[in-house]
C-alpha cells in the first residue's frame, strides 16, 4: 500500500490515517506546495513520521513530493508520478482530507478512473470514508494514538513527568489537602520560603499543614518543592480522572517546538486522548492567574494540540461565568471568547467532585 498525504491546513487529519494504515504500509509520500509554510509543515512531519518509523522499526518509505509550480501541468506531472511509484493504481491511496481543492479536484479526476483509492477522514467522528469506482464505504478507525506518538508523529520533541506516580502514591494526602484543609493549605502555599527551608520547620501557625506533611514521610522536603505546591491541584485533578475511559493520559507533560537555535517549552497539566482527539486540562490553583492571558495563550496553542481537541481550565474559585451574561452583550466576553475556541473554564471542583468529572466526560465524549 502507497499512501499519499497532502499537507494542507489541519495536519491533525493526517495522522490518524497514517497510523490506521502503519502496518500496510510499504511507502509514504508526503506532497505539499512550495511555499515556506507548506515546506516547513511538511519537513516537520516527515521528520515526525521517520521517528515514529525507527521507534516501532517499520520498514515502509517515507518520501517527500514537493509540488514546485502551481500549474495544470504541473498537477497532471504529479499524477503519473505517483501512479508510476504505487506500480499498481490499486495500491495507491490518497488522503484527500486535508487537500488544497485544485490538488484533490485534479488528482481525482486524472486518477479516480485508474483504480486508484480515495480517503477521507472525518476528524469530527473519528471515521474514515474509502472511495473507487466501485465503492463508498464508512467505518470507524480501529487504531488509537497513544499521546506521546501524536506529538512523535508531529515532529515535537517531548518529555514525560514522574508526577502521575506522586498522585496515584499519595491520593489520600492529595484529597486531604484540597477537599478537607484546603484554607489551611492556601496559608500554606503563601509562606516565605526565606523564612522556613523545609517542612518540619514550619511554625506553630502552620502546625495542621505541618504534621500532616510530616505524617505522609514528607518532613524533609523542601518547602516549595513543586510536587507539594504546584503539582498538588493537578495531581488532584488527575486522580478523579483517571479511571474513566479515555485512550490515554498524561500529566506534568512537555512539548517543545524549536525556532531557530531556541528551544520553546510548553507544558500541559493534563492531557487526554480519546478517539484520536487531544484534549487538555490546566490547572490554576493560585488566584493571581490572569483568565484572559491563559485563553490567549491556549487558543494559540491549539494548533500545537489538536484541531478538534477540546481545553479546559479548571480554577479553584468558580468561575463568574453564567449563562446568564450570554444575553448581555458586554458581559462575560473573556469566557464567550474561551467558548468560541473550545476552552471552558471550571471551577470550585472540591465541592461536588463528582459533578466536576461529569462535566469533563461530557465535555470530551468520554
Amino acid at each position: 500500500m502507497t499512501l499519499v498525504s497532502i499537507v494542507g491546513d489541519f495536519h491533525s487529519s493526517i495522522l490518524p490515517i497514517i497510523y490506521e494504515h502503519k502496518d500496510r504500509l510499504t511507502q509514504h509520500i508526503l506532497l505539499y506546495k512550495g511555499l515556506s509554510r507548506d515546506t516547513k509543515m511538511a519537513q516537520q512531519l516527515s521528520a515526525g513520521i521517520n521517528s515514529f518509523k525507527d521507534k516501532y522499526s517499520y520498514t515502509f518509505t517515507n518520501k517527500e513530493y514537493l509540488l514546485k509550480d502551481d500549474t495544470l501541468e504541473d498537477l497532471y506531472t504529479c499524477a503519473q508520478d505517483l501512479v508510476a511509484q504505487a506500480k499498481d493504481p490499486q495500491e495507491l491511496y490518497i488522503n484527500i482530507t486535508d487537500g488544497l481543492a485544485n490538488i484533490t479536484t485534479v488528482l481525482t479526476y486524472m486518477l479516480f478512473g485508474q483504480g486508484v483509492r480515495f480517503l477521507s477522514y472525518d476528524m469530527y467522528e473519528n471515521t474514515q470514508t474509502l472511495m473507487d469506482t466501485k465503492r463508498y464505504e464508512k467505518s470507524f478507525l480501529q487504531e488509537k494514538m497513544s499521546i506521546v506518538d501524536h506529538f512523535l508523529l508531529k515532529g515535537f520533541e517531548m518529555e514525560q513527568s514522574a508526577i502521575k506516580e506522586f498522585a496515584k502514591e499519595n491520593k489520600e494526602l492529595i484529597t486531604l489537602l484540597i477537599e478537607k484543609h484546603h484554607r489551611h493549605y492556601n496559608q500554606f502555599l503563601g509562606v516565605d520560603p526565606r523564612s522556613v527551608k523545609y517542612i518540619q520547620d514550619l511554625p506553630d501557625k502552620h502546625s495542621l499543614i505541618r504534621d500532616i506533611f510530616c505524617k505522609y514521610g514528607f518532613g524533609k522536603y523542601m518547602l516549595k518543592d513543586p510536587r507539594l505546591t504546584g503539582n498538588i491541584f493537578e495531581s488532584y485533578i488527575y486522580n478523579l480522572l483517571r479511571d474513566l475511559d479515555y485512550d490515554d493520559i498524561e500529566i506534568g507533560f512537555k512539548v517543545f517546538a524549536t525556532y531557530k537555535n531556541s528551544r520553546i517549552a510548553n507544558e500541559f497539566d493534563i492531557l487526554i486522548m480519546k478517539n484520536n482527539h487531544l484534549h487538555m486540562i490546566e490547572c490554576k490553583y493560585l488566584n493571581r492567574i490572569k483568565l484572559e492571558d491563559l485563553i490567549y495563550k491556549y487558543t494559540a496553542l491549539a494548533n500545537t494540540l489538536d484541531h478538534d481537541g477540546k481545553m479546559i481550565i479548571v480554577m479553584k474559585k468558580k468561575p463568574l461565568y453564567s449563562k446568564r451574561i450570554d444575553l448581555h452583550e458586554n458581559k462575560g466576553l473573556i469566557y464567550k471568547r474561551g467558548i468560541l475556541n473550545n476552552i471552558k473554564v471550571f471551577g470550585d471542583v472540591k465541592e461536588d467532585p463528582q459533578a466536576f468529572v461529569q462535566k469533563v466526560k461530557k465535555e470530551f465524549e468520554i
